[in-house]
């Protein structure tokens, strides 16, 4: 009880020490890396597609070449492999 009662006779050193504190911690945070985990890059995207019971033939113009076409607008995609059959595509990329 005792240091309660000495921690509200001192509040105004409490809470300058508080403040004091806060803005320290503040100044350090600012002056930390931006980056504190390494930068990673997936060198690899998949996608797949399942548009149902589509023949392969309508699938190849209307959803693999449109497909293909976006993702190569991508920055840094380099390579797109793709495999349509019957109702879905699947595609991988690589980055370059």
């Amino acid at each position: 009880m005792k240091f309660v009662a000495n921690a509200r006779q001192r509040a105004t050193g409490i809470y300058l020490l508080l403040a004091i504190l806060v803005i320290a911690g503040g100044y350090e945070a600012v002056g930390l890396p931006s980056a504190i985990f390494p930068t990673v890059t997936f060198p690899i995207v998949k996608v797949i597609a399942d548009v149902g019971e589509e023949p392969a033939a309508q699938m190849m113009p209307t959803v693999t070449r449109v497909l293909e076409e976006a993702i190569l607008r991508v920055p840094g995609i380099v390579l797109v492999r793709s495999t349509t059959s019957r109702g879905s595509t699947e595609m991988s990329t690589r980055n370059g």
